[in-house]
Formats: C-alpha cells, sequence, structure tokens
C-alpha cells in the first residue's frame, strides 16, 4: 500500500497546549487540603498557602508566571516542613519540578510591585526597630513579620498587609515618642490607610479608626482595628449586631486612657482660643464706647445735656470674674449670679447648679451601665445556647468520641485536649474534629456560631468587669456573673480550638478567660465537696 496517504509530521494538526495554571490549581487545592497537618511552627507556611488560596479566585493573578513559581516553591516547603511528599500526579509533579528548575524560575522581586510610598514606608520601620523600647518588643516582631511578606508579593499585595504596615507606623510613633521620617507621599498613604480596614464602609467604624492616634490604650486600639476588619468583610455593615459592636468600642474609648500630647495641645488650643474671643470683645466694646462718646446715638430720646451731665446716681461696679477649671465649673459660674440676696429663712434652698448637673450625670451613667449589663447578660445567654447547640447537634459525633475518652482518662478533659495534636496521644481525635471542620458545612457554621458567640462575650465582659467596680451592688453582679461564667466555662473548656491542644477558652481575651475558667472551677470543687446522696451513718442493727 502506498505511503502517500500517510499523513507526514508537518499535516499533523497541532495538539492544543494544555493551559498552564491546569495543573497548578490542582497541586493548590491539594496544597489547602493537606495545610492541616503543618504544626504550630509552620503558621507562616500554612498562612502562604492560604493567600494562593485567595489569589486563586482571581483568574488574571493565578495565571502570573510568579504566582506559578512561587506555588511550586511552597510545594518544596510543605515537603521539607512535613518530611513526606505530596500526592501529586505524574503531570502535576513535572509541572512542579519544571517550575522549581533553577533556570525557569523569573525574577519575582521585579513583579507584583506593591505601591511604592507603602513598600519605602516599611523600609522606613525596619531600620528604625533599634530604637523601639523594651517595652514594644511584639511591635518589633510584628515589622519582621511585615519585612518577611514584602519579600512575597502575593501576599504583600495584600489590602490586609498594606493596613498593617500603617497600623505600625502609628504605633511606632507612640512607642518612641517621635515621628517616623516619612516624605509628604509616604506620610500620606501611612495616614489614609491607618484610618481604614480593607471594604470598611461604615462610618461610625471608620470615625472610631480615627481616633486612635490619640489613644494610649494599646489594647482598645487593638480591638478597634481587629472590629473594623471584621466589619470590612461583612456585606452589610449596619446590622444590630455591628451597631451594638460599636457602641461597645464608643464606652471602651470614652475610659481608655489618652497621649498627654494630645490632651495639652487641644488645652492650650482651647486657651488660646478663649484669649483671642476675650480679646475680640474687648476690642469691639472699647471702639463701641468711642464711638458713643464722639457722637449721639440715633433715636436717644435723651436731650444730649442731661446726657452728659453727671448722674447722681453711679453704676454698680462692674465685677471681673476669673473662670478656672472646665467647662462644667464655666458653666456653674455664669449661672450663680452676682446677687448677695439673703433668703428669707422659710425660703427652701435651691439645690446648686454643679451638684444637679453632677446627679443627673450620674444618673445617666448608671442607665448606661444597666444598658450594658442587660446587652452582655443577654449574649452569655447566646454563648450557653450556641456552644450547646454545636456539641448536642452538628458536632456531637466528635464531641461524644471526644467526651468518651476524657472519660477514661485520667488528666480528663483537660488531658485530652492537650493530646489532640499532631504526634499527641489522641491525635486521631483531631484528625476527625479538622475533617468535619473542613468538609461538613453543617459542623463548621454550628462550631463558628459559637466560636462568634463566646467571643463576644468576652469582649462584653471585660466591660462589666470595670462597671462592677464602681458599683455599689458589685457583691450582686459578681455573683451573677460568677454563675454565668461557670456554665460558659465549663462548656468552653471541653470544646476543640481550632488550634491544636488548646480549648476553645484559649482563644479569648487571656484575662477574661481566667476570669470565666475561675469562676468554673469554683463550682466544680463546690460539687466535688458536696456529699453524696447515699453518703451517712450505716443504720443500727
Amino acid at each position: 500500500m502506498s505511503d502517500s496517504n500517510q499523513p507526514t509530521p508537518n499535516d499533523t494538526p497541532a495538539a492544543t497546549a494544555p493551559k498552564t495554571d491546569g495543573p497548578m490549581r490542582e497541586v493548590l487545592a491539594k496544597l489547602l487540603e493537606s495545610a492541616n497537618h503543618l504544626s504550630e511552627t509552620d503558621k507562616q507556611l500554612s498562612g502562604r498557602i492560604r493567600d494562593f488560596g485567595l489569589a486563586a479566585k482571581d483568574p488574571l493573578q493565578f495565571d502570573d508566571t510568579s504566582v506559578q513559581h512561587q506555588i511550586a516553591a511552597t510545594v518544596a516547603d510543605f515537603e521539607k516542613a512535613t518530611r513526606k511528599q505530596l500526592d501529586l500526579s505524574a503531570v502535576q509533579r513535572a509541572e512542579v519540578t519544571k517550575l522549581t528548575a533553577p533556570s525557569g524560575a523569573p525574577d519575582v522581586s521585579a513583579l507584583h510591585t506593591p505601591p511604592d510610598p507603602i513598600r519605602d514606608v516599611l523600609s522606613k520601620l525596619v531600620a528604625s526597630i533599634d530604637q523601639l523600647p523594651d517595652s514594644a518588643k511584639n511591635l518589633g516582631r510584628k515589622i519582621q513579620e511585615l519585612d518577611n511578606d514584602a519579600r512575597e508579593p502575593v501576599r504583600f499585595n495584600q489590602k490586609s498587609v498594606q493596613h498593617d504596615v500603617a497600623y505600625a507606623v502609628q504605633d511606632f510613633e507612640k512607642a518612641t515618642g517621635r515621628q517616623l521620617d516619612l516624605n509628604p507621599a509616604q506620610r500620606a498613604e501611612a495616614t489614609r490607610l491607618a484610618a481604614s480596614a480593607p471594604g470598611l464602609e461604615n462610618g461610625r467604624m471608620i470615625a472610631l479608626l480615627g481616633t486612635t492616634p490619640q489613644i494610649n490604650d494599646s489594647g482598645v486600639v487593638r480591638e478597634i482595628r481587629r472590629s473594623a476588619a471584621e466589619i470590612g468583610r461583612q456585606a452589610n455593615q449596619s446590622t444590630p449586631g455591628t451597631e451594638s459592636l460599636i457602641d461597645n468600642l464608643e464606652n471602651k474609648i470614652r475610659l481608655a486612657t489618652r497621649l498627654p500630647e494630645a490632651v495639652n495641645d487641644a488645652r492650650s488650643g482651647v486657651s488660646s482660643g478663649q484669649a483671642e474671643q476675650s480679646s475680640a470683645n474687648a476690642d469691639t466694646t472699647n471702639t463701641s464706647s468711642s464711638a458713643r462718646g464722639d457722637q449721639p446715638q440715633r433715636n436717644d430720646p435723651t436731650p444730649r445735656g442731661t446726657r452728659n451731665a453727671p448722674s447722681s446716681q453711679e453704676p454698680p461696679p462692674v465685677q471681673t470674674a476669673v473662670l478656672r477649671g472646665g467647662i462644667l465649673d464655666t458653666l456653674t459660674a455664669a449661672l450663680r449670679g452676682n446677687g448677695n440676696i439673703e433668703n428669707a429663712p422659710w425660703t427652701p434652698q435651691a439645690t446648686p447648679f454643679a451638684d444637679r448637673l453632677r446627679s443627673f450625670e450620674a444618673k445617666v451613667a448608671g442607665r448606661d451601665q444597666d444598658s450594658v449589663i442587660g446587652r452582655v447578660e443577654k449574649s452569655a445567654r447566646a454563648a450557653v445556647e450556641a456552644l450547646d447547640g454545636f456539641r448536642n447537634t452538628e458536632g456531637a459525633a466528635v464531641m461524644n468520641r471526644i467526651q468518651s475518652a476524657a472519660r477514661a482518662e485520667p488528666g480528663g478533659m483537660a488531658s485530652v485536649l492537650s493530646e489532640m495534636r499532631e504526634g499527641g496521644r489522641f491525635s486521631d481525635l483531631r484528625q476527625a474534629f479538622n475533617t468535619a471542620l473542613n468538609d461538613d458545612k453543617g459542623f463548621t457554621q454550628a462550631y463558628d456560631k459559637a466560636a462568634s458567640a463566646l467571643a463576644r462575650y468576652g469582649e462584653g465582659r471585660q466591660q462589666v468587669e470595670q462597671i462592677i467596680a464602681k458599683r455599689s451592688d458589685a457583691s450582686n453582679l459578681t455573683a451573677k456573673f460568677d454563675q454565668l461564667d461557670s456554665q460558659i466555662g465549663e462548656r468552653a473548656s471541653s470544646t476543640p480550638s481550632r488550634n491544636e491542644g488548646k480549648n476553645m477558652l484559649d482563644d479569648i481575651s487571656k484575662t477574661i478567660a481566667e476570669i470565666i475558667q475561675s469562676a468554673a472551677d469554683k463550682v466544680r470543687a463546690m460539687f466535688s465537696r458536696a456529699p453524696s446522696a447515699g453518703a451517712g451513718p450505716a443504720p443500727a442493727a
């Protein structure tokens, strides 16, 4: 048979080249599935994998060659950290090998360059770390972490990282008491980013972020920024829960300490303004008096001779009041009057205005405190319901296995949870918990609802603790919240955290977690000391 009908190499249709990001998308999916196997010491690697997951949602960003190379390099880092190979197909492994080859790796430092001003700001922060006092070591570590992020374009291009750099500038200047040497463009960019958060549109929350430069309480500042980031991720940023959270933050800002420089500047501004106003008033009075002395006023019925004649009655001397102190003292002095009229003995003495104003303010503050206490009580009940809902419904299967192990463990639930980690005696329980958290949507939603409810109660509980210290009914309030704390502590301390080897109490403020845990321990100890129903002397024979 003739070979004329056989296709020549030139006649063979060209095979369609596979899309570059196909194998790497599958590689990234396997990386994301396996990220739970990373230990606590590999948080940065885990965060990098999650960042690539976000980048994958943007086709233009994910198709970039530099991103493909970085994912391939992350596979190598993952396998080095876990000491085992990722389960890749031959095609996927070949693509990773090709991208990690030295000859094929592009210079990623020149790609995805973030805005120059904020990168330069970070460089100046890094260069100034040695100026931080010992009390700001955590800020120094944060700046180092941001510097590490700057070496990964995908990570550093995220808006949250850009805002974190601006927040670090603000914190640096508070800690050192001096301004960082920034040019106008860098200063403008840092100021703009520090006054907002990614996706934030709520005007009240933006206003609260604007107060952070004057607040000296770092805990309150962190809470404002964290809340701003959470609200920025919400589709509806004006829900009742959001408005309640902002109300809570506003109250904390009122109680927070302010920087002395800000207070002094404000006072000097008020004083100079008052002085200028007084001077202007005096000039106006002198000018008016001069005008009246030079020419008669119109519509004045008094004849010139009578008006200019000396009066037999001297006008009362003008008393100049020297007002000292704040607005309250000024207001009180203005309303006090100049007369020295003696009241008749039967006339009841009027309550001084200042005392009435203080009484009114005390009543308003009391009502505000009662409102806060009622809201926190409600959030406590919501936390108990959410924790029970998770443990008894969606999470029942996993929680029953954990509780069964705790009953057989001499150290109880605390020992089981501490060993629920990679390499721990109950690593199988941790694996089951992580699998449910990743694969079961109902399980994840119920767990997140419980975690959010616990976090809300933790924030409100800290506010109540400050209120109780100033109340006359402190003992009653303490007893009430001890009971709520014990109920929440019992449930949260026996529910795993998202972090291996920890419980849900470890995820909230350490101070409040200790208060809640103490109340739970107190109730547990009380019940352990109670005599059993069968105890008592044996009946007489």
